[in-house]
């Protein structure tokens, strides 16, 4: 199967809602930028496929949307030349039982979005582009490169430099021109501690490289738990500034967690999954709420006699349901930041809340998991 092209990723997601995505909104369910998905509508919205609606709330806010019988026929057209290496316009006609002049206004739309090319010249075939193999506009180094990023998900400056033979300023160089066409992304501060990778932009999800001190401090608390910052740095062999910096992360993204009673980290892997919220204290609360939804959370600790962490976790999984219920799906950090941090962690420990990193942002959403708890 091929890989879907950026274009196709956005069509996919802009065919699924049937009332309109905003820029962020596309970007959150494909993982592209908005300044890379603007320039991907473009052709879109020239050739009529995807139209634009303006919603004036406070500032305007732009929904893109795709024709319902654009979307109708374009769909039956991909799906009949998904199952072929190029159909004539005579044979994709009898296919779909459609007048070949009708047809004919379709195929150009889809050559104009991209989506659709001309692979013969007697008789005229069509096919998705995304089943051609398009002449390369790489350097040759830059071919190389990609070869091996194809290869190995992440790899350093030096791996390339040695697997390819140049020198480590012209894979520099390259490198920085891939990333400017958003074919490769890269990862770390380019320490010691913590070295610069890089990977192909559509292999970069395939696995999340840690620092070589993060895989150290797994593999400790793989064979110890409830380890303090002093032993880790013992058996580790490098200094409390390194330890602190890359166990950092591995705690908020709760990988790792610090246990009150042993004063000490262990996986949370190892760690029983409980909810603090018991069904009665939870149907308390939404009482509670239903009856006055200001109540602030030490109004509600008082009158429910519950924990800030406990009430505070589960008004989170409410706020992540009201999202899901909206058909959003995942939530941006900075828009729960009436909540603490320690209790979106200890939800995505326990399982209750899922977490993902976008564009430098931090995402959360609800787990079915979590959904049972509600």
């Amino acid at each position: 199967m091929s890989q879907k092209s950026n274009k196709e990723k956005i069509l996919d997601v802009l065919f699924q809602s049937n009332t309109g995505l905003t820029l962020q909104q596309i970007a959150d369910r494909t993982g592209l930028n908005t300044e890379n998905i603007r320039k991907q509508l473009h052709p879109f919205r020239k050739s009529g496929t995807v139209k634009t609606a303006t919603v004036a709330k406070g500032r305007k806010t732009h929904f893109f949307y795709v024709d319902p019988e654009v979307r109708r026929i374009q769909e039956k057209i991909k799906e009949v030349l998904e199952r072929s290496s190029g159909l004539s316009i005579r044979e994709l006609s009898a296919r779909l039982d459609m007048e070949q002049e009708a047809l004919s206004l379709h195929l150009n739309r889809l050559q104009k979005d991209g989506l659709v090319v001309e692979c013969e010249n007697d008789p005229i075939l069509y096919a998705l582009s995304s089943q051609v193999k398009q002449p390369s506009s790489l350097h040759p180094t830059q071919v190389r490169i990609v070869s091996e990023l194809e290869k190995s998900s992440w790899l350093s400056v030096r791996e390339l430099e040695e697997n390819i033979g140049e020198s480590k300023f012209a894979i520099y160089h390259h490198l920085d021109q891939l990333q400017k066409m958003q074919e490769v992304v890269s990862t770390g501060s380019g320490s010691k501690s913590d070295p610069r990778l890089y990977s192909l932009s559509s292999k970069a999800n395939d696995e999340i490289p840690a620092s070589q001190v993060q895989k150290k401090i797994l593999d400790v608390l793989e064979r110890t738990s409830n380890l303090t910052i002093g032993v880790l740095q013992e058996k580790i062999g490098v200094g409390r500034y390194a330890i602190d910096k890359n166990l950092r992360p591995l705690v908020q993204d709760g990988i790792v967690v610090f246990s009150e009673e042993s004063l000490g980290y262990c996986l949370a892997s190892k760690v029983k999954k409980t909810f603090p919220l018991n069904p009665a204290q939870k149907r308390s609360l939404k009482t509670h709420l239903a009856q006055n939804p200001d109540l602030s959370l030490q109004q509600l600790s008082k009158v429910t006699g519950l924990s800030y962490n406990a009430i505070q976790q589960f008004l989170i999984l409410l706020e992540l349901y009201k999202t899901y219920k909206a058909g959003l799906m995942w939530v941006r950090e900075d828009q729960m930041k009436q909540y603490s941090t320690q209790s979106m962690v200890e939800l995505h420990r326990t399982g209750l809340v899922k977490r993902e990193t976008r564009n430098q942002y931090i995402y959360y959403a609800l787990s079915p998991s979590g959904l049972h708890q509600l």
